[in-house]
């Protein structure tokens, strides 16, 4: 059987027609995703600058209390991402497309969250780190 010029402009007209549910479902993954690929790097560098603290506070007992305090910043930043990547269900796609775009709206919110969280404790530390450095 050869195919029609209808047919063919009506198997494009149904491929071309996704559930858009379904497109929102990928969009809103891949930014939840892309969110966890830009913080994720970061948890070393948390780390990193813990360290770097916990030398200053050693050499500089008048920097202890701001050096505890974002020390556990840092610590809080870290334990933000752990926790959420625990939480994450990776069978989230398996879910009827209203459930998985709530789903992917609210991690989307809580990545959004850590990176900010993460992202300001690690400014606050390399202020802290850079002042102590030219003492």
């Amino acid at each position: 059987m050869k195919p029609t010029p209808t047919l063919l402009a009506l198997l494009l007209l149904v491929a071309a027609c996704a559930d858009p549910k379904e497109e929102q479902v990928k969009k809103l993954s891949g930014e939840v995703i892309a969110l966890h690929d830009e913080v994720m790097p970061k948890t070393e560098e948390l780390m990193t600058l813990k360290t770097q603290i916990q030398e200053r506070m050693g050499k500089d007992s008048t920097a202890s209390p701001l050096g505890r305090r974002l020390v556990a910043a840092l610590d809080s930043a870290d334990n933000a991402m752990s926790d959420w990547m625990a939480g994450f269900d990776p069978d989230a796609f398996k879910k009827p497309a209203d459930e998985a775009i709530k789903y992917f709206e609210n991690e989307k919110a809580e990545i959004e969250a850590v990176k900010k969280q993460t992202d300001e404790s690690i400014a606050a530390a390399k202020a802290f780190v850079s002042s102590y450095s030219q003492k």
